[in-house]
């Protein structure tokens, strides 16, 4: 596999968790940014002494919203173009791998965190490599421990 390819790969498969991630955050964040600005503009009507509150409570909201917009820009600008083959071989791969992660009680933040490194820095062998190669040599491994306590 050429070097351009593999970075590619890299960005595909970084581009695509980290959109997945995103996501989340940004629904979870959404829902209790409307309860929090709700709540400040019902209580701006209670008394004017709440616009003390509701001014950084909406301050806070259009940052957040600025911080998001500029990570799903720099996503799509980073994500390669890709087939649809390609597209969905990718979406199967963060599955499976979710899923090893999920079986390892691997924390998502540190994940996203490695994920983001390998995107920056272009390290091989990357962190999804190694986890990926682990993975599939450790059943490997395990064979060869239980033969040798036999």
């Amino acid at each position: 596999m050429s070097m351009k390819a593999q970075i590619q790969l890299s960005r595909a498969i970084g581009c695509e968790f980290l959109a997945r991630k995103l996501r989340s955050v940004m629904i979870l964040l959404s829902v209790v940014m409307f309860a929090v600005l709700a709540l400040a503009i019902w209580l701006t009507t209670v008394s004017a002494w709440w616009w003390l509150f509701a001014v950084p409570v909406i301050l806070i909201s259009i940052v957040l919203i600025a911080a998001f917009v500029v990570a799903n820009v720099a996503i799509k600008v980073l994500r390669p173009n890709l087939t649809e083959q390609q597209d969905g071989a990718v979406k199967a791969f963060i599955n499976k791998f979710e899923r090893v992660a999920e079986h390892l009680q691997t924390p998502m933040f540190i994940i996203v965190f490695r994920v983001i490194l390998d995107i920056i820095r272009k390290r091989d062998p990357s962190f999804i490599q190694t986890a990926t190669k682990d993975s599939t040599t450790l059943h490997k491994d395990l064979l060869e421990l239980q033969k040798s306590f036999k």
